[in-house]
């Protein structure tokens, strides 16, 4: 049976040169958990979103790719929301994935 891909963006991390990343990038596999949190104040972007591992800032989703998972951070869907790591090998640059959970069906 085909099953639609949950993904709803894949895209590098900005600005990671700046942040946490390289104190962090050996504890990061394809596959770790990252956490979104919304930057509505932030002076340079007000659809910015910040990625987190643990409590180490990474960097932030592209401006291109912000504007919807900013809306649905800011209106509390962030619940519905899955963040990994992804990385096919080390000579590529650092990819996130954000996918909507799958929805248990009983």
């Amino acid at each position: 049976m085909y099953k639609k891909s949950r993904a709803l963006i894949i895209c590098e991390i900005a600005g990671e040169q700046y942040y946490d990343y390289l104190e962090v990038i050996n504890e990061l596999k394809t596959g770790t958990k990252l956490k979104l949190e919304l930057e509505s104040d932030n002076p340079y972007d007000s659809n910015a979103v910040a990625l987190y591992f643990n409590d180490k800032k990474l960097g932030y989703l592209p401006r291109r790719n912000n504007e919807i998972i900013s809306t649905l951070l800011s209106y509390g869907y962030d619940d519905i929301l899955e963040t990994f790591y992804y990385s096919k090998n080390e000579n590529t640059v650092p990819q996130i994935i954000i996918k909507i959970k799958e929805k248990n069906i009983n």
